[in-house]
């Protein structure tokens, strides 16, 4: 098997088993029916959708989380009085993979079911509650969409951030008119990105998601994994000129003169009022991954060669980051490696030491 076949077969190895698909989609079915039951009669909650990575076909099995899109009748943002209706009819149960930050904000509610972790967000339904049979179920994500974005046009630009939501459901369109390479490609970015400790990125799955789209459309028809993974990586040497969007749910006319403006800008293909990466939250974040993605390329091409040479290869290892310096002190720079770096701040600690040792004995002998 090449080395692409093998790398494309890790990729496929990161996805969730169906067993697990099949929990996580018990777990969506019983909390949409405890939502619909706990408000049934009151004519509030229209529908409850899930979106998110697991629709979408780019989970990963251990950062598998849900996302669950609970549309309302009759009421615009920010919903709080629903919001705190969810959050206690929906307690956590701890029982996640990692440390729990359940809690809700204006946005939604986040809590533990089982062994997953949930995102409920609230939105607002824009499709006409009868005949609802005329659309199919694709048809109607996108009508959804095209009226939400129509009445999202006349918000004040303060008030827009509210609606994302209610723009976020064709997000799984998107990736379903995508094919499995595509998604392989976004699943290694994830993954990579799980791996590089670089905190605090808003909306950190989706950027990588859809930055490893981007990476596959870059390839024209190729479908080589190896340089799909290589042109993702790249991505991030010139990170604060980037310049991506897709048209496919809205036309350039819809976006805001001054987002085209925008670097780096990765516009959300659900969203033309959202830059993924705008300065204000994410473009340094992005910018600081640049050193984690020169490593790990640098791992990929020698993987590459000692495969091709009949070495073994350990796909894990090329995605390691712990032995990643991330920013080298601009005074070391002729300094190779770590542990030079470590003998060269001993060293300034030192002459700092001996310098006040001198000015001491001299002001005690020549100073009085």
């Amino acid at each position: 098997m090449p080395f692409s076949g093998k790398l494309k077969a890790f990729a496929q190895d990161l996805a969730p088993d169906h067993a697990l698909i099949s929990s996580a989609k018990e777990t969506i079915n019983e909390i949409s029916q405890a939502i619909q039951a706990h408000f049934k009669g009151r004519g509030v909650v229209d529908r409850v959708i899930p979106f998110g990575s697991l629709p979408k076909k780019t989970s990963i099995h251990n950062k598998m989380d849900i996302d669950v899109i609970v549309y309302i009748n009759n009421q615009h943002p920010p919903f709080y009085d629903f919001i705190e209706e969810l959050f206690e009819l929906l307690p956590c149960k701890c029982q996640c993979r990692s440390k729990c930050d359940c809690g809700k904000n204006e946005f939604g509610i986040k809590f533990c079911f089982d062994d997953f972790k949930l995102d409920l967000l609230p939105a607002v339904n824009f499709l006409p509650s009868r005949p609802r049979h005329r659309y199919s179920k694709g048809q109607s994500v996108r009508v959804q969409h095209q009226r939400a974005l129509d009445y999202v046009k006349t918000v004040p630009e303060d008030k827009r951030h509210y609606y994302s939501t209610s723009l976020s459901g064709v997000s799984v369109l998107f990736e379903k008119e995508r094919d499995s390479f595509s998604h392989s490609l976004s699943r290694l970015a994830k993954y990579w990105s799980f791996k590089v400790p670089v905190d605090n990125i808003r909306s950190r799955s989706s950027i990588m998601e859809y930055m490893g789209a981007y990476a596959a459309d870059r390839l024209n028809g190729n479908q080589d994994i190896v340089e799909g993974f290589r042109r993702f990586l790249q991505l991030f040497e010139s990170s604060d000129s980037l310049k991506i969007f897709w048209t496919n749910f809205y036309r350039k006319e819809d976006v805001p003169k001054r987002k085209w403006t925008e670097r780096p800008l990765l516009l959300d293909p659900c969203n033309p009022y959202n830059n993924f990466l705008d300065t204000k939250y994410n473009a340094s974040k992005i910018a600081q991954m640049e050193s984690y993605a020169q490593e790990t390329l640098t791992r990929l091409n020698a993987a590459e060669m000692n495969y091709n040479a009949g070495m073994q290869v350990n796909f894990a290892d090329i995605f390691d980051q712990d032995h990643v310096v991330l920013f080298p002190d601009e005074n070391e720079v002729d300094c190779e490696c770590c542990s030079m770096k470590r003998v060269c701040t001993w060293m300034k600690i030192f002459c700092l030491f001996v310098c006040l040792v001198v000015i001491i004995f001299c002001y005690n002998v020549f100073g009085k």
